[in-house]
């Protein structure tokens, strides 16, 4: 954590404009052809105090410079160079910004071909500056992939930042929150906003950042709204009210100022009277949480995660996986969605196939169509990895257990992305008899997470594993009693498998609704249960309301007085279908209506 303020530099484009940058014009190139312009702008925020200085690269990148007369080498270092010059003390970074194509589904892009773009830059500048900017981005996952390409193939610092909208939204729809969330679990060193909005508009956008950041947080506004005049832009808003609202940045504790439009070194020193001052600490608390791009799950008291995605016993999906038929998988994970699953599960592993591949193609799949988060469950090391670099949020895996080897296999990608692990209480001896043994196997996994790879207990949730009824009856209470003391004595968040309890005996709805409801009372926060049963989602709800969680009940009325089956997608119509873009459905539906 910064402990002093840092100052960035401010707006480059604007600066450029006033001295003959035009309409069609290339700014990087202005780092060749005017080399004297581009050193006078380093030059003018260095002296107004601009602890850090942006190159002139926004825009340098292969696809948005495929049409220059210069190299992407030649620009790049050009641009270092002229601010090397111009501010021969300050601290480089190299300015990234976003390629200028959507990445799919919304574009055309892949995300391995967006992190290969942006790693030929870093290629290219990781030895000549201090570290990197990645700025204005409006897609989280289009950031997700620059943050791994620097962060895989250089040592340097990395700040992030993307641009909101009046609705607290990025363009593709992350709040505040899940940017702070994502970006952290990353590890970049600074996060926050640039661009987008006025300081006094960024007010509300910045306090949500940092009532739950634990890393420093930067912000770079425009000078206010842009106006037009005449089909000219211009910034209206005076020096003294930018000032007066990064005067409050600071007292909330705001730990990097900069500029964007509009802003020049005025402004810039106009806020660099705080330069050096003690950063406010945030002192926020730690959860347990997954997300997707745009869904942020806490699981705190029940979250429940669907089991359909796993191939045990389920031959028709064991089929989809061997077939690569991903629309059966989405038809799944869509009945999991509308029966009120907070995650889902997703297991790929069958045999003779390739799983990392499976398990990144069928990420990229569902989440076209999903919106909550995955868990990426699987004991192959590369297709854990696949599941979490191609997944738009942070999933959780599942999972480690009490051996050493096994948690030195997973623990480097939860660490790299940012993930919450499940820990099972077993270890090489097997599953042991007593609660007491699998508690200390709890301990040992959260201790060995925190002191070997600094992964918090906050991002551990412990599985003490249920056992069949029919052939360890006696044993099925220990697995309770082991929820109850790793939720007091060690803080942590659980989850079990609820059904596998009944295995082997009749009437297995009633004694999973039994054992699923005493677990709860126990301290189970995520059960993993088929959300397609009615049975098993209506104990949920009900132990919510006398549990003084559901507060009025009101969650329990609407979706018990009135209970309606839960819909299956097959009965879609094909309007929504195209939208789901279930291509086999939309073949079957079509001959339907042709009938």
């Amino acid at each position: 954590m910064l402990q002093k303020i840092s100052i960035f530099d401010g707006g480059f484009g604007t600066e450029l404009q006033k001295r003959g940058l035009k309409a069609g014009d290339v700014p990087e190139e202005f780092c060749i052809t005017h080399s004297d312009i581009i050193e006078d702008i380093h030059r003018s925020y260095y002296e107004a105090g601009a602890d850090f200085i942006t190159t002139n690269t926004f825009g340098a990148n292969k696809y948005k410079l495929k049409n220059s007369k210069y190299s992407l080498k030649e620009l790049l270092l050009a641009a270092i160079c002229c601010a090397k010059k111009g501010a021969p003390k300050a601290r480089i970074m190299c300015d990234i910004g976003p390629l200028g194509q959507l990445l799919a589904p919304l574009g055309q892009l892949s995300f391995d071909e967006a992190y290969l773009a942006f790693k030929e830059i870093v290629d290219i500048t990781k030895d000549l500056v201090d570290g990197y900017i990645l700025e204005t981005f409006t897609d989280l996952y289009e950031l997700k992939a620059a943050i791994l390409a620097v962060k895989e193939n250089s040592d340097k610092l990395v700040f992030a930042t993307m641009t909101f909208d009046e609705t607290k939204r990025t363009l593709t729809g992350s709040t505040p929150t899940i940017v702070v969330h994502m970006l952290e679990g990353l590890g970049v060193d600074a996060l926050g906003v640039n661009c987008s909005l006025g300081p006094w508009e960024l007010m509300p956008i910045i306090k949500e950042m940092l009532s739950v950041s634990h890393t420093p947080i930067i912000v770079q506004a425009n000078r206010g709204l842009p106006k037009m005049v005449n089909g000219n832009t211009f910034y209206d808003l005076k020096l003294s009210d930018f000032k007066d609202a990064y005067d409050m940045y600071v007292e909330l504790g705001v730990s990097i100022l900069g500029g964007c439009c509009g802003t020049d070194p005025e402004f810039i020193k106009s806020i660099s009277i705080h330069k050096g001052k003690e950063v406010k600490s945030l002192d926020n608390p730690y959860y347990t949480f997954a997300l997707s791009s745009t869904n942020l799950v806490k699981i705190d008291d029940v979250k429940v995660c669907g089991e359909r995605l796993n191939p045990t016993g389920k031959k028709k999906l064991k089929e989809a996986l061997v077939n690569e038929d991903y629309d059966y998988l989405i038809n799944e994970a869509i009945n999991e969605v509308n029966a009120k699953a907070d995650i889902l599960d997703l297991n790929v592993g069958v045999p003779k196939i390739d799983e990392p591949s499976v398990m990144k193609n069928a990420i990229l799949k569902l989440e076209e169509v999903i919106n909550i988060p995955f868990q990426i469950d699987s004991s192959n090391k590369e297709a854990i990895e696949a599941g979490c670099r191609y997944s738009s949020g942070i999933p959780l895996i599942n999972s480690v257990n009490g051996e050493y080897e096994v948690m030195d296999r997973v623990f480097p990608i939860a660490k790299k992305y940012g993930c919450c692990v499940l820990g099972l209480t077993l270890d090489e001896k097997g599953v042991p008899k007593t609660a007491e043994e699998r508690f200390e196997i709890a301990k040992r996994i959260v201790d060995y997470a925190y002191k070997k790879y600094g992964i918090r207990k906050e991002r551990i949730i412990i599985d003490t594993l249920t056992l069949t009824a029919s052939a360890e009856q006696a044993l099925v209470k220990e697995t309770l009693k082991a929820l109850s003391l790793v939720r007091d004595k060690l803080g942590v968040k659980t989850a079990l498998g609820v059904s596998n309890c009944s295995f082997g005996l009749p009437n297995r709805p009633l004694l999973n609704k039994t054992f699923l409801t005493l677990a709860m009372q126990s301290g189970l926060n995520m059960p993993i249960i088929n959300p397609c049963d009615n049975e098993m989602m209506n104990a949920i709800y009900a132990y919510k309301v006398l549990y003084n969680i559901d507060k009025n009940a009101e969650f329990y009325i609407s979706n018990i007085s009135n209970e309606v089956p839960i819909e299956k997608s097959s009965s879609h119509d094909l309007n929504t279908l195209i939208k789901l873009g279930l291509k086999d459905e939309i073949g079957n539906k079509t001959l339907e209506m042709l009938n």
